[in-house]
């Protein structure tokens, strides 16, 4: 699925079980993440994140798979450059399809290749999702940091935008960075 029909699921208020990103472009899928939980309304203590060579199948299972301790949800994070086994994978979005409280984002950051042949996994039956994200065209970007620059109360013009985006090569992360710096 395209971002932009990922967004007009996100409006609808309802939020997949499961959901995959992957692709060119690590600014979008962090900030996909970040909507997708603050749709999910998500507090500290229902989210568990997995960074790179922190994840653990079987921790990630027990999590998904118990009651909520203090929240109403288990939110179980992944993001990684490694791609998930197969089994595990079909294991934790089986998990999340059959708890009502349990979700599961993927973020993936490695080679798009490796992750294709995970979206079959990521089945709408199983109210899950996955969203390949492209490198934004230019203007998309700029629409992108002049959003970040208002959220974060920044003045700047689109002229120094445009600087700033080609100076960081049109790496929108890195051009986020720069902006929460200055």
């Amino acid at each position: 699925m395209y971002k932009r029909e990922f967004e007009a699921i996100l409006r609808t208020k309802k939020a997949p079980k499961s959901t995959f990103l992957y692709g060119m472009c690590s600014y979008q899928n962090n900030l996909l993440s970040q909507q997708l939980l603050t749709l999910l309304n998500a507090g500290n203590e229902e989210k568990v994140i997995m960074y790179y060579d922190e994840y653990a199948f079987n921790s990630a299972k027990n999590f998904l798979a118990q009651s909520s301790l203090f929240g109403d949800r288990n939110i179980l994070i992944i993001k990684t450059d490694k791609t998930i086994p197969t089994k595990e994978l079909e294991s934790l979005i089986g998990l999340c399809a059959k708890n009502d409280s349990s979700y599961f984002i993927y973020q993936y950051f490695g080679e798009d290749k490796k992750a294709t042949p995970l979206t079959k996994l990521f089945d709408k039956s199983k109210e899950a999702v996955f969203v390949r994200l492209f490198k934004a065209e230019f203007n998309e970007a700029m629409q992108l940091l002049q959003n970040h620059a208002q959220s974060i109360g920044l003045m700047i013009d689109r002229y120094a935008l445009q600087h700033l985006y080609m100076i960081h090569m049109e790496d929108l992360a890195l051009c986020i960075n720069e902006c929460e710096n200055s």
